[in-house]
């Protein structure tokens, strides 16, 4: 009964100040601030991205993280789906995630996207994040680094990188790594 009233009161939080941020954003999008992007060293060295993605909604999501008595499939759907750590990159497709590897005309993209970017604005969101999108850079077939992104509350974890990742997404790069997927 606790986990119950415990995800509708996290759902409600989450609808609600998505809301707030949403405002927040649309305002800031309509003021004349410039966003100016100053590129840096790339996050990784990598010769191939591979792209996971699941189509959950979040509520469903949530069920997992809360529900009675999990199956151990669905403890490990929800530890990734929910969580930040990245003990997975195995078996992402045994768990209904799409595997895609990235064209590599899209490479430089990517490369871009994932380094070190000062902007003059920062955008943030504060909703619980969903997950649904996993990038695995590789070189020479190896893993050099690992990636979750929600697209949704522009919340993300990345690993395999000694740079900083605090701006990741900054300067409309979310809006770019989306529209890039499509």
């Amino acid at each position: 009964m606790f986990k119950k009233v415990l995800l509708f009161i996290l759902i409600i939080c989450s609808l609600i100040c998505c809301k707030k941020v949403e405002k927040i954003n649309n305002i800031e999008k309509s003021s004349s601030l410039k966003e100016i992007r100053k590129p840096g060293k790339a996050f990784f060295d990598f010769d191939q991205v591979e792209h996971y993605f699941i189509d959950i909604e979040e509520g469903e999501a949530m069920d997992l993280a809360v529900k009675n008595t999990p199956s151990e499939k669905e403890k490990a759907l929800s530890d990734i789906l929910v969580n930040f750590n990245m003990n997975f990159t195995d078996n992402l497709e045994d768990y209904n995630f799409k595997k895609t590897v990235l064209d590599n005309s899209k490479l430089d993209v990517i490369n871009n996207i994932f380094s070190v970017n000062k902007c003059e604005t920062a955008h943030a969101y504060s909703c619980i994040p969903v997950f649904r999108d996993i990038f695995i850079f590789k070189k020479n077939k190896k893993i050099v680094g690992k990636a979750k992104v929600c697209f949704g509350c522009r919340l993300y974890h990345i690993e395999g990188t000694k740079e900083n990742t605090l701006d990741f997404g900054q300067c409309g790069d979310f809006e770019k790594l989306k529209k890039l997927l499509k």
